[in-house]
């Protein structure tokens, strides 16, 4: 995509380019990006990165220039087959389902819906990726940012190609080694020589999303954990037609002790509720965590959403906060 054509991409918003299947009407309230207002106080220096989504590649976005620059290979792995690409529609997967999911314990109930659901959830949470976006630095700045100056302001912001089908990039051969290279052609398992990973190559539409980190607040999370909890709040947009954000929903992520192990938790209490607690937590945890959150926020909008999309952002989102995580206890 030229440099015009992604001038024009954002201005007038993703979808209004590539077509968006809405179920029901956006929640919440609309703002532009750069004049974000929120009930959560900003902590800190205010962080900001944002990135472009293709088959196979996602690049580092510059919001001044709107050029795309360092370019990183992403696939999936081979163990995830062809069901890692699809697209979760919102007769599909729906808040009951996404709570139902949260409330499981070692009792199933008797319910072929959820019970269906369930796998497809499991699925898309446990999708894990190969490659990615180098997020070392941004995540240092972050933990500075909680060491020297006590709080996090920090904005991470998924642009998408309006033609997921194809990307500007392939892997070829450079003396017997794959290559990353510029080209026209789509990305797929037809055209040059390939990692032995699977690269999605289907066409899906959508908008653009924004996570959106503040704090921390020290408070009990409800009944989930009745002792004070250090965390963020985390917030996610969804982009609109105008190239603005609308809120759709704020979770508390935070980590506390238990039993002298660091625990982290995802908490909501309204709908979606949830109360997700896991100790010794592993990056692959947390990923999990933002998939649900993302998952839950499309399933509010009535938007569709790729497996992948799924996976790649709560891949960059864990990437970005893990080790700003731990330091909060």
């Amino acid at each position: 995509m030229s440099a015009f054509d992604r001038r024009n991409f954002l201005k007038v918003g993703a979808g209004s380019v590539a077509g968006l299947a809405l179920g029901g009407p956006f929640l919440g309230r609309e703002v532009e990006a750069g004049n974000l207002e929120t009930a959560v106080p900003a902590s800190g220096p205010s962080l900001r990165e944002a990135y472009f989504l293709e088959p196979g590649v996602i690049s580092r976005f510059d919001t001044e220039t709107l050029q795309t620059f360092r370019p990183e290979i992403w696939a999936l792995h081979p163990e995830f087959g062809t069901g890692a690409v699809a697209t979760l529609a919102p007769d599909d997967l729906g808040l009951g389902d996404l709570e139902s999911w949260a409330e499981r314990r070692t009792d199933v109930p008797n319910h072929d819906r959820s019970l269906r659901m369930w796998g497809k959830i499991d699925q898309v949470l446990g999708l894990r990726l190969s490659g990615g976006p180098n997020l070392s630095e941004l995540a240092a700045a972050s933990m500075l940012n909680l060491r020297d100056r006590g709080g996090l302001d920090l904005a991470l912001d998924f642009f998408h190609s309006p033609d997921l089908a194809s990307s500007r990039f392939r892997l070829s051969e450079q003396a017997g080694l794959p290559a990353l290279e510029t080209t026209v052609e789509p990305i797929g398992r037809g055209g040059g020589a390939q990692l032995p990973l699977y690269l999605p190559t289907v066409a899906v539409t959508l908008y653009g999303w924004r996570l959106q980190f503040r704090g921390p607040e020290t408070h009990p999370l409800g009944s989930c954990v009745a002792s004070p909890v250090k965390h963020f709040h985390v917030e996610l947009f969804r982009q609109n037609q105008r190239g603005g954000f609308d809120y759709v929903v704020n979770f508390h992520l935070g980590t506390y002790l238990s039993g002298g192990k660091r625990c982290f938790v995802l908490f909501n209490n309204v709908r979606p509720q949830i109360c997700w607690k896991i100790c010794g937590p592993s990056y692959d945890d947390l990923k999990r965590m933002y998939s649900y959150m993302l998952l839950s926020a499309a399933a509010l909008v009535g938007v569709s959403i790729a497996a992948w999309i799924v996976a790649l952002i709560a891949s960059a989102a864990a990437a970005a906060t893990y080790a700003s995580l731990l330091l909060l206890v």
